[in-house]
């Protein structure tokens, strides 16, 4: 498990919060039971966009899959007591079936904290450790009630044990052309060699990268310790996905409105009905002496309907 990225701001979980977050609101003031169906489902776009930012890489078991393999996982069930983070992206993991079959709706906490450990909230190398006992690679817990029931609840060793044991077998036989520069003397060579397995198992898209890490410091603990190799800093996070000028143009555009406004914005985001319509012309005004080219942005539409938006305005 390796720390992840926070998702950034997304458009479309926006989209669907102020879409549908209102519903939920009145049915729970009213004291209504909810249903699965007052929580859509993400549109794909949402999907895809959660398992990239993850380099198609399940949260917890760190295996990776296919794009489109991972399924949306509520961090803070939606059912199980927190259903206005339904649209959080803060809230959203993307994991694979096996993960996500064993976590199911559960969410135990102890003194406030939750036991599950979130990757992009918490630093998992705080809690979990891959260690080498008897000859075989193993993830074990630092003795934190997190670690300890994650990797229980997760069945880690029983599920991934045969993964970790082929993994680092796959690195020390990749290996063997680097020992040999060592012991033969060639510190250039090994270091050109070294930056190459790097390369290849500690890159953010490397599957089982901490795996990978541990692996490499076991093999090599003589020459990182004498200094003839060096362990680059782990990263906090993956890369993950980052905002373009368009996004960033149009959230700055979108913090500076009031909560309401921004709301009906979003809204005409997904789809502009009736409706949404109607409501962003009774707050029209507070676009007034806005650039039109600041109002396609912000609303994400072309100048000819931002300006029959404005006629409709002025009837």
């Amino acid at each position: 498990m390796i720390r992840l990225e926070p998702l950034p701001w997304r458009p479309g979980l926006e989209t669907l919060r102020a879409r549908h977050r209102p519903r939920v609101e009145k049915k729970l003031a009213a004291g209504e039971d909810l249903v699965e169906s007052d929580f859509p489902v993400f549109p794909v776009e949402v999907k895809v966009e959660l398992e990239a930012h993850q380099r198609n890489k399940c949260a917890w078991c760190e295996r990776d899959f296919g794009l489109g393999d991972l399924t949306v996982e509520h961090f803070r069930p939606k059912m199980g007591g927190f259903p206005l983070e339904a649209w959080s992206g803060d809230n959203l993991l993307a994991a694979c079936s096996a993960c996500q079959l064993r976590r199911g709706s559960r969410f135990p906490m102890e003194e406030g904290r939750p036991l599950w450990i979130h990757p992009g909230q918490t630093e998992p190398a705080d809690h979990l450790e891959f260690k080498k006992v008897d000859g075989r690679w193993t993830v074990d817990h630092r003795g934190t009630a997190e670690g300890r029931y994650t990797v229980e609840a997760l069945a880690l060793e029983q599920r991934m044990g045969e993964v970790y044991r082929l993994q680092a077998l796959e690195i020390e036989e990749g290996c063997g052309d680097l020992r040999l520069a060592l012991d033969g003397g060639d510190e250039l060579g090994a270091r050109r060699l070294w930056a190459r397995k790097l390369r290849v198992w500690d890159d953010p898209r490397s599957r089982l990268r901490a795996l990978g890490r541990a692996v490499l410091g076991d093999l090599f603990a003589d020459a990182l310790a004498d200094g003839r190799l060096e362990m680059p800093p782990e990263p906090l996070c993956t890369p993950g996905l980052v905002l373009t000028k368009e996004e960033s143009q149009r959230k700055g555009l979108l913090d500076a409105l009031p909560q309401a406004v921004a709301d009906c914005v979003y809204r005409l985001g997904g789809k502009a009905d009736a409706d949404a319509v109607r409501e962003l012309i009774g707050v029209w005004e507070h676009f007034a002496g806005w650039a039109e080219a600041d109002l396609c942005c912000l609303f994400d539409r072309s100048p000819l309907v931002v300006r029959r938006w404005t006629a409709m305005d002025r009837e």
